[in-house]
């Protein structure tokens, strides 16, 4: 999905690309860096999601509107079907949502990442007894 500005393929590249970086960092230094990098892309992501929500209750909202526009009309127009308008905005609003799970799961993938790399010896510390 490229919507908005919004490119969900940029960002699973993004996203891979940083995670396969997680098994090559060998200081606290290393994971510093990443993690910041990472935090980056992920503060991104999350405010794009929060544009992607918007554009999904617009859509919605119109949805509503043509709909019951739709059934204002007289019994003879309504037998014509829905107009082409409300399928577009049921298409549009689809890619949306399909954006929108797409992100979120490029999020939680980066997040998780993210939390298995500690910053310090004491948290490696801590991250292996919750490993066990």
């Amino acid at each position: 999905m490229t919507t908005q500005g919004i490119s969900v393929p940029q960002y699973t590249a993004s996203v891979n690309a940083l995670v396969s970086e997680v098994t090559n960092l060998g200081s606290f230094e290393e994971v510093n860096s990443w993690d910041n990098k990472a935090k980056t892309i992920l503060d991104q992501i999350v405010s794009d999601l929060d544009i992607v929500e918007r554009e999904i209750a617009s859509c919605q909202q119109k949805l509503v509107r043509l709909r019951t526009e739709h059934d204002a009309k007289p019994a003879y127009q309504k037998i014509l079907g829905q107009s082409g308008e409300v399928k577009s905005a049921e298409k549009q609003l689809s890619q949306y949502q399909l954006g929108q799970r797409q992100l979120e799961q490029l999020a939680d993938k980066l997040q998780w990442a993210i939390d298995m790399t500690p910053n310090s010896a004491e948290e490696m510390k801590i991250l292996i007894k919750e490993l066990r």
